[in-house]
C-alpha cells in the first residue's frame, strides 16, 4: 500500500483543482510531493531516457508565473528551499505533462488503473485516521454487538463513500479533466497515444 501511495502521490497533477488537492491530502492520504521529480523511460532496446525537467535553463521567468502562497513565503524557509518549492508547484501542475508521449501514456494509466484498483478496495485511504479506524473495526473481529455499533458502521460506511468518491474523482480527472486544465492553466498536453 505504502508504494501506492508513493507512486500515485508522484503522478498526480498537484495544482490544477485545489478542491482535489485537498481531497487527496485529507481523505485519500497522498503526499504532496516537496521536490520536482526526474521521470525515466527504458527503451525496448534497454536503453534509459531520463527527463530532467527542472534542469533546463529559463526557469526564473517561469517561477515568476507560479502563485505564490502567503503562508510559504512568510515562512522563515531559506531562499533555496522557496525556490525548490515553486519548481514543484510548477512541475507537477503544468510541465509534467508535456514531457513526453511515453511518459504522459505511462503515468495516465497508472493513476486510472490505481485509483481503480483503491476505488475497489474497502477502506483504501492512506489518511492515518482511516488506517486506525480500519484496524479497529474489523467485521472479522466483531463477535458481539455493543451499543453504539450502529452508528460507528454508519460512520464508516460514509466515510467509506467519501474515499470511493475521492478515488473516482482522481480518475475523472486524469481522463476527462486534466487535458483542459493543463491548457486553461497556459501550458499544453502531450496527448497519450492508446
Amino acid at each position: 500500500m505504502e508504494i501506492a501511495q508513493i507512486l500515485i502521490s508522484l503522478l498526480h497533477a498537484w495544482g490544477l483543482d485545489a478542491d482535489l488537492d485537498r481531497v487527496c491530502e485529507s481523505k485519500l492520504g497522498m503526499l504532496r510531493p516537496m521536490v520536482p521529480v526526474c521521470f525515466g523511460v527504458v527503451s525496448r532496446h534497454g536503453h534509459m531516457a531520463v527527463q530532467l525537467p527542472t534542469r533546463l535553463g529559463g526557469w526564473a521567468e517561469a517561477c515568476a508565473s507560479v502563485p505564490t502562497d502567503p503562508v510559504l513565503m512568510n515562512s522563515e524557509l531559506p531562499v533555496e528551499y522557496l525556490r525548490q518549492e515553486q519548481l514543484t508547484r510548477l512541475f507537477t501542475s503544468k510541465l509534467h505533462w508535456e514531457l513526453s508521449t511515453t511518459l504522459t501514456t505511462n503515468h495516465l494509466l497508472s493513476i486510472v488503473a490505481l485509483a481503480n484498483t483503491l476505488m475497489s478496495m474497502s477502506n483504501a485511504s492512506f489518511a492515518p485516521e482511516q488506517e486506525v479506524a480500519r484496524r479497529f473495526f474489523r467485521p472479522t473481529t466483531r463477535t458481539s454487538s455493543w451499543p453504539g455499533d450502529e452508528d460507528r458502521e454508519e460512520h464508516l460506511a460514509a466515510q467509506q463513500a467519501l474515499i470511493k468518491q475521492g478515488w473516482s474523482l482522481l480518475a475523472t480527472h486524469s481522463c476527462v479533466l486534466l487535458p483542459d486544465k493543463v491548457v486553461a492553466a497556459g501550458n499544453f498536453i502531450i496527448n497519450p497515444v492508446i
